[in-house]
């Protein structure tokens, strides 16, 4: 190889040689003239390389790798780095400008594209399980019904005929919310829930109370109980009542008759002779609600409970007197936690039943309606409010049974609600 390169070498500086020669003598020629003779001799004198002088590389030639000398790269030229210019003074303008659209960027960001999917998926899932719990709550089957007051032993005496008598009461708005049943005279809903029995014939239509029912002749035996048909509701056993003030029996009847004035007169002359009779108290009372006279009614309850602070029928009175001005809720409470005290109490049922009814909770205020009606069977009141919440649950079938049985018991024994319009809801529901 290094032989090759050699004559290489050789033969180009030759021919640059031959090629200096070639512009000499033309720039002489330029420059003087010569003659021909003195032009051969230098021609003659140039050395001329033939194809024979020229080195034999037909042999093989090796590659030696020292005659290969690796060329290292030249060190790159640093330029000198630029001095580090200070930066120019802030415009505050510019500054303002700049915090400005940082805060309207932040402000106006592109909204979510999935955020509408994302509520309409949440309030279809909150109305899918309201309407689920809708139904539930309108399909649940009631509760059982427990007899609060169970058959006492034959002969057992009761406290002052408190078992017959009911609470006075001031009836109330008719509660919101419920679906009218058109066809009742005077009326585009249902018959309103009595708030209590009252003992007068001749009822009024705005105001009720219910007046303590003389206590009946001891019987010389007690009938078995018996079932109501298609009820779960079990009759208990009429039981012996102790004898009361022949005046209180005699006031009771006039009343019954529609007699108030005479019913007053037998009270109070009660009252002359035994000065807290407590029904011949209840029966002034119950007149006081029937002529209006509010006032002494409640002053009435009031000695009642003076006189006996657990008295659950004073009790019962005073919270349907003033249910137009408690709380319903607090009402409720309040009949409850007497309820705990008094459980025999049929009265505080019905009432507990008058308020649940003024709040539109129907399932319930059946219920109750239901036990007081167990305790006293022979209460028209007590047989039509539970009348008027079967219907309010749409159950026409039991409704009307207890409709009829009102309007029966309502022949032998006063009522507060209006009779023409249990008779007409009774055609309808006949039908």
């Amino acid at each position: 190889m290094s032989l090759l390169l050699e004559a290489l070498k050789k033969a180009e500086k030759a021919k640059e040689e031959a090629q200096k020669r070639a512009r000499g003598d033309s720039g002489g020629a330029a420059g003087e003239l010569r003659l021909e003779g003195d032009a051969a001799p230098e021609a003659d004198n140039a050395r001329v390389v033939t194809r024979p002088e020229l080195p034999d590389i037909s042999q093989p030639l090796e590659i030696v790798s020292d005659d290969l000398v690796v060329k290292e790269p030249a060190a790159p030229q640093t330029a000198p780095s630029p001095r580090p210019q200070a930066p120019p003074e802030a415009d505050p303008r510019s500054a303002d400008r700049a915090a400005a659209r940082k805060v309207f960027e932040a402000k106006f960001k592109e909204p979510n594209p999935r955020v509408p999917f994302y509520i309409a998926m949440g309030v279809l899932g909150v109305f899918a399980l309201g309407t689920v719990g809708y139904f539930w709550y309108q399909l649940r089957t009631p509760y059982a019904l427990v007899n609060a007051n169970p058959p006492r032993p034959a002969g057992e005496a009761v406290v002052a005929a408190a078992a017959e008598t009911t609470a006075p009461v001031r009836p109330a708005a008719a509660p919101t919310g419920q679906g009218p049943i058109p066809g009742l005279p005077g009326s585009a809903s249902l018959p309103s829930p009595t708030p209590a029995r009252t003992p007068a014939a001749a009822s009024s239509p705005t105001e009720t109370l219910a007046v303590p029912k003389p206590a009946p002749k001891p019987l010389l035996s007690a009938p078995p109980a018996r079932l109501i048909p298609d009820s779960p509701i079990v009759v208990p056993e009429r039981r012996a009542a102790p004898q009361v003030h022949p005046k209180v029996e005699s006031g009771y009847a006039a009343y019954l008759a529609g007699d108030l004035a005479t019913a007053r007169a037998d009270y109070q002359d009660a009252l002359r002779e035994e000065p807290a009779n407590r029904d011949a108290l209840l029966g002034l009372a119950a007149i006081d609600v029937r002529t209006g006279r509010y006032e002494p009614a409640e002053a009435i309850y009031l000695r009642l409970l003076q006189s006996d602070p657990r008295d659950s029928h004073a009790h019962a009175a005073l919270i349907e007197l003033r249910a137009g001005r408690m709380d319903p809720l607090a009402a409720e409470s309040r009949v409850k936690s007497l309820l705990a005290n008094d459980p025999a109490a049929d009265v505080l049922y019905f009432t507990l039943g008058n308020q649940l009814a003024l709040q539109g909770r129907w399932a319930e205020a059946r219920q109750y309606y239901s036990k007081a009606f167990a305790a006293d069977p022979d209460n028209a009141d007590f047989a039509y409010n539970l009348a008027v919440s079967l219907d309010h649950l749409r159950q026409p079938k039991l409704a009307l049974e207890y409709y009829a049985r009102a309007l029966a018991l309502a022949e032998k024994r006063a009522a507060s609600f209006e009779l023409a319009a249990a008779r007409s809801r009774v055609q309808q529901l006949g039908h």
